[in-house]
């Protein structure tokens, strides 16, 4: 099994999301992915998910352009289009810079000190499908939680520079709020 950073936007007509592909038997490339470094402070409190915790939970607004978001918070990205709208991230990422997006998902560290908080989604490849990673990049100036760990983050999009394996600017969520929460949806499927 090999894993492999992709920019789907030079992958998918109409997805443009950077995702870790794992791949079982598809492919031999390999990225070479830099190091993103960490800002920000973790929260060690578990959110219920009682009925009153429940206007914190992505379930409850869906959708980026949801204007129920809570207090402070632009856009938040729910269960319900969770990869249609980290698309609009990426298609539209100048009408987004400088927003703050609210987003629940698993940590995953892809390299050494880079970390982003990911969502699992069944991408079609002829005829079988590769599970993915969907997500941001992330920077934050503390300590992430261990792998795996539910994670409700905060954060101001921003754009990444451009690599020599990256031919485009990409978004980054430079997180300021990270929030461990009871476990979620994994998987989504739009």
């Amino acid at each position: 099994m090999r894993t492999i950073m992709l920019k789907m936007s030079h992958m998918l007509k109409g997805i443009g999301l950077a995702a870790c592909v794992f791949f079982v038997g598809c492919g031999n490339n390999q990225a070479d992915l830099k190091p993103i470094q960490q800002q920000g402070q973790v929260s060690d409190t578990v959110e219920s998910t009682t009925d009153e915790d429940t206007s914190n939970t992505s379930s409850e607004k869906p959708y980026l352009n949801d204007n129920q978001a809570p207090e402070g918070v632009d856009y938040v990205i729910g269960d319900e289009n969770f990869v249609n709208d980290m698309d609009k991230i990426y298609m539209d990422l100048d009408q987004y810079v400088g927003t703050t997006l609210q987003y629940e998902g698993m940590v995953k560290e892809m390299d050494p000190g880079r970390y982003t908080v990911i969502r699992l989604y069944d991408m079609g490849h002829d005829d079988h499908a590769h599970e993915i990673y969907v997500g941001l990049d992330t920077t934050y100036d503390g300590e992430w939680p261990v792998d795996d760990t539910w994670v409700r983050v905060v954060g101001t999009i921003g754009v990444g520079e451009p690599t020599e394996d990256e031919e485009e600017a990409f978004p980054v969520l430079n997180v300021t709020e990270v929030t461990k929460i009871s476990a979620g949806q994994a998987k989504v499927n739009n």
